[in-house]
């Protein structure tokens, strides 16, 4: 047979659970490459794009490689950042402009695109 312990289930704690909403509007996302020291830590770079606009909505890091075509002592770090705006598609013109301060903020810090 089959038995339910119901006051035993109503004692467990409640999980709170938290979603967001499927956005209304798309993403604008590019990926680029820029050259780093080989110790450099990913989360670096990252932190640098991280507070660029308040439209960012994630960034990641899609690849690491050194060797050929790298400099020695230097790594290629390719990453993924996302813009959306909660009340608007963004226009290839802000698109520009947001990807001009994403590498303007790594070239500042140390991380020059890699063409």
């Amino acid at each position: 047979g089959f038995s339910l312990n119901t006051p035993a289930l109503l004692s467990f704690p409640k999980k709170h659970v938290s979603y967001r909403p499927i956005p209304k509007f798309p993403s604008l996302d590019f990926d680029l490459s820029v050259l780093a020291k080989s110790e450099t830590f990913s989360e670096d770079i990252l932190r640098v794009v991280r507070n660029i606009d308040p439209l960012l909505e994630s960034s990641s890091v899609l690849e690491t490689f050194s060797g050929e075509g790298v400099p020695d002592h230097q790594k290629s770090v390719t990453i993924r950042v996302i813009f959306r705006a909660p009340d608007r598609t963004l226009t290839s013109a802000e698109g520009e402009l947001l990807r001009g301060k994403v590498l303007n903020a790594l070239e500042k810090n140390g991380y020059p695109f890699r063409f």
